[in-house]
């Protein structure tokens, strides 16, 4: 199929003479079908060897608005190349033709959480939150550890097979880091992503790091629950001012049937200030198992500075003084009862 014909606009740039379209081919992929909303501009696409992929593409108003997008599409992209989990969706390829900016991705298949939520009525139930919500968490590990920010997780970017078996997607956003050393995730930029799922130094446009991402998961997980999010209001405005100057409401305010031990882990993720939440998402993933398990929340008494249990078999500190204590007050009771033997032994042999 012959590609779309380009033009030179009065700026120097190339611009498509055509829209993207169903049965367009775009540097040997043919599209298929768009996924997603019809605003998506992720598609279904076959590659030059036949294999299905997701193929993004960079809106053209993006590119004509600002002549760096492009480039720094690919370089995000490429960014993401060698990342091997089975919780984040793999990076094939991306290139550019004919002022075209594309990535190519694994394609796959399943509803996104927000699809399973509207299938489910609306609640999904608290034990398989803990999977996805979990496996989502370790996807985001992996994220951190290679020096990224997502900076836009929601439910509809957590995309689910009928195995049950979570991707993390929309990784168009993603930013590595900017400040020095390859583990340092932390960024600063404009405020991208979606208001109702940013945590509030990402509403301020200051300085992002893995637990923004923390925050956001929070609120998919406080959706997924409950049915709404923290802050429902549909004005991006007025959501940004709530961010900034009031508490979530207790996940339990809008789902009573929410476990307790839930509320707490939420409750942490969504704290305003990045200190007060998890440091990382793999804490975050073993304490959602643990919910899984009915253990308790390991990392979470940490941080609240709840103390441990005691294995069953160790004794504490405090017990085992009490056995020692216990111990010396026996034989010392067992020396009197001999004494007191031995003396009366002797009063028997004098009166006889």
């Amino acid at each position: 199929m012959e590609g779309p014909q380009a033009h030179p606009s009065g700026s120097g740039r190339v611009e498509l003479a055509q829209p993207i379209a169903i049965g367009r081919t775009i540097a040997g992929y043919d599209l298929v079908k768009k996924l997603g909303s019809s605003q998506s501009s992720v598609f279904l696409a076959r590659s030059p060897q036949g294999a299905a992929v997701a193929l993004k593409i960079l809106p053209q108003q993006l590119v004509s608005r600002s002549p760096s997008a492009g480039k720094r599409f690919l370089r995000e992209a490429r960014a993401l190349f060698g990342l091997a989990h089975p919780n984040v969706v793999r990076m094939l390829d991306a290139g550019e033709e004919l002022g075209t900016y594309y990535l190519a991705m694994e394609y796959f298949e399943g509803p996104t959480a927000q699809e399973l939520l509207a299938q489910r009525g609306g609640r999904i139930e608290e034990a398989l939150v803990y999977r996805l919500a979990g496996q989502a968490a370790r996807g985001l590990a992996c994220l951190h550890q290679r020096g990224l920010v997502h900076r836009n997780v929601k439910p509809e970017h957590l995309l689910i097979n009928r195995a049950g078996e979570l991707k993390l997607i929309g990784l168009g956003l993603v930013r590595e880091s900017e400040d020095e050393g390859p583990n340092r995730v932390t960024m600063k930029g404009a405020i991208l992503g979606s208001p109702q799922y940013m945590a509030p130094e990402q509403a301020r446009g200051q300085e992002l790091d893995g637990r923004s991402d923390l925050y956001s998961l929070g609120v998919a997980i406080y959706e997924l629950v409950s049915g709404t999010v923290p802050f429902p209001d549909k004005s991006p405005a007025r959501v940004l001012q709530r961010l900034s100057q009031e508490v979530p409401p207790p996940l339990r305010d809008r789902n009573p049937n929410a476990s307790a031990q839930l509320e707490r882990l939420v409750a942490r993720l969504l704290a305003k200030l990045p200190d007060e939440r998890y440091a990382d998402a793999g804490a975050v993933a073993d304490d959602l198992e643990s919910l899984s398990r009915g253990e308790p929340l390991r990392h979470l008494d940490r941080l609240e500075g709840v103390a441990e249990p005691a294995p069953a078999a160790l004794a504490a500190p405090g017990a085992a003084g009490s056995t020692r204590a216990l111990w010396i007050a026996v034989g010392v009771l067992s020396t009197l009862v001999l004494v007191l033997i031995v003396l009366v032994i002797v009063l028997l042999i004098r009166l006889q």
